[in-house]
């Protein structure tokens, strides 16, 4: 059961998912790779299947990217800056030259739960 806050991704998915995170951390992933989805408790979550990944300034993230983001309200530039000051905190998203990681992945496993807001 899922509230309206989230987003529930049945697999297999076919159609690509985008996250954004702050920092480098899905630099070191690569394309085709397959990976674990683990809630913080631990539990398995499903499995996932790398379909790009790139990290550089927020103010330039590829628009081809936003427009597969989980979270419909973070598909302009404007709505993942705010949801990320949202999530992260003013002072961890001063400006839009920050560091974050993208990672394009489809669920071929499982059911992932993804965060959302309303748009």
């Amino acid at each position: 059961m899922t509230d309206k806050n989230t987003l529930l991704l049945p697999g297999p998915v076919k159609h690509p998912v985008t996250v954004v995170t702050l920092g480098q951390q899905a630099v070191e992933m690569k394309g085709d790779e397959e990976f674990d989805f683990v809630a913080l408790d631990g539990k398995p979550l499903g499995r996932g299947q790398i379909l790009a990944v790139w990290a550089g300034p927020l103010n330039i993230v590829p628009a081809s990217l936003l427009e597969s983001h989980h979270d419909p309200a973070c598909r302009t530039y404007s709505g993942l800056v705010l949801a990320l000051r949202l999530l992260h905190g003013e002072k961890a998203v001063p400006n839009d030259k920050v560091v974050v990681s993208v990672m394009q992945f489809r669920v071929i496993g499982g059911e992932i739960l993804l965060p959302t807001r309303k748009v």
